[in-house]
């Protein structure tokens, strides 16, 4: 049995559907992931780029050329010459959605990166998801598969191509709904659902694809909050810090009681993101938090990245009551509780959050800035 050895970025990008066919094929395979902050001093060691498949001291370049080798050692490339040529069409057409996001990332002139942004956007993936929908319904008596009526690397190269596209800038494929109703298909596949459910959550290349895409996209982001900072200026140093152009509205307090009941739940902080809107602070920040790659790397960074969203909005708990009590004594006894305990305590657990993060360059959360040191910093700020 061949000895497969596949090296690739850490994150899934151009490297996926391979491993996505090795698994549906049941071949074992190392898989080598190179941090992308150490690609530079890597990179000699390559004959071209990443991916690369060596298969028993041989080594093969080129995703495209890898992911055909892998799926005809699976058989994965149609039962037929015909069926074959179908899913080389199909597969050549969907890996034009990787090929673009490969000329927009490593574009410096910004006014031609925003333009490439949005060609991959508005056209590339549209139109790759246009022909696959035409595909399947061409296909009608293909049981939901795009040629023939078993599973082939075109229908895993579909369901690689498109997760991106949801997964990092909200891309509506509702117009396309038998591309909907295969990707449902596909992701219940056992051994698909299987390797899904085990596979590397942290994911490098989407930080930093979902990173351009969000600082050029062409959604109108309102922020709509009081004129002064509290909890409404670290989502704004969230924005600010990655890159989203926003309408910022402040509202008066004399002009908040003929406001309040046109906003949602009756409160702000509330963000605005073409013609939707939301509300509830942390709510808003994790959405902007993951529209900028500050919510951590991974599910466990994220986790912690919301523990201490949520340890550090019970300063506001206690901010929120002293302000709104009207008895002149218990106000002034809830700030003292707010001064000399709420916030000592929480700034405490925050230091020891720090302290047990040793490794992590001075961040709560891993070893690069995240909404919850943003947070942290907001609420000292105003403390």
């Amino acid at each position: 049995m061949p000895n497969y050895k596949l090296t690739y970025f850490n994150g899934r990008g151009n490297a996926e559907l391979a491993r996505l066919a090795f698994a549906v094929g049941g071949k074992q395979f190392e898989d080598v992931r190179i941090k992308i902050a150490d690609w530079p001093t890597q990179k000699a060691n390559f004959p071209r780029s990443v991916p690369v498949l060596e298969v028993d001291g041989k080594i093969l370049p080129q995703h495209r050329a890898i992911c055909r080798l892998i799926g005809r050692e699976c058989g994965l490339m149609g039962k037929t010459s015909w069926a074959n040529a179908e899913v080389d069409c199909i597969l050549d057409t969907l890996l034009e959605i990787n090929k673009n996001q490969g000329a927009f990332l490593p574009e410096q002139d910004q006014e031609r990166q925003k333009m490439l942004v949005e060609k991959h956007t508005e056209e590339i993936v549209p139109n790759a998801l246009e022909y696959a929908e035409n595909v399947l319904k061409t296909n009608s008596s293909g049981k939901g598969f795009l040629v023939g009526s078993t599973l082939t690397l075109a229908d895993l190269a579909l369901f690689d191509a498109l997760s991106y596209p949801l997964e990092l800038y909200g891309f509506k494929a509702d117009k396309f709904p038998k591309v909907l109703a295969h990707r449902k298909m596909v992701q219940a596949i056992p051994k698909v659902a299987d390797y899904l459910k085990k596979r590397q959550t942290e994911d490098e290349v989407a930080a930093f694809i979902g990173s351009v895409i969000a600082k050029h996209r062409a959604s109108a982001y309102t922020l709509t909050y009081f004129d002064g900072k509290g909890r409404g200026e670290v989502i704004r140093m969230a924005l600010v810090y990655g890159g989203l152009k926003y309408k910022d509205v402040r509202v008066g307090f004399s002009d908040w009681p003929a406001l309040k009941p046109k906003m949602p739940q009756g409160a702000m902080p509330v963000l605005e993101v073409n013609g939707k809107t939301v509300s509830q602070t942390l709510a808003i920040l994790r959405y902007v938090g993951r529209e900028c790659g500050l919510y951590g790397k991974n599910s466990w960074e994220q986790a912690e990245v919301d523990c201490h969203l949520d340890t550090l909005n019970d300063i506001w708990g206690t901010h929120v009551r002293f302000l709104q009590e009207q008895d002149l004594e218990k106000k002034k006894k809830a700030m003292v509780a707010h001064r000399d305990e709420s916030v000592p305590k929480i700034v405490g657990l925050m230091e020891q959050a720090l302290a047990d993060n040793s490794d992590g360059k001075g961040f709560l959360v891993g070893t690069a800035l995240t909404i919850a040191d943003l947070a942290l910093y907001s609420i000292l700020d105003i403390h």
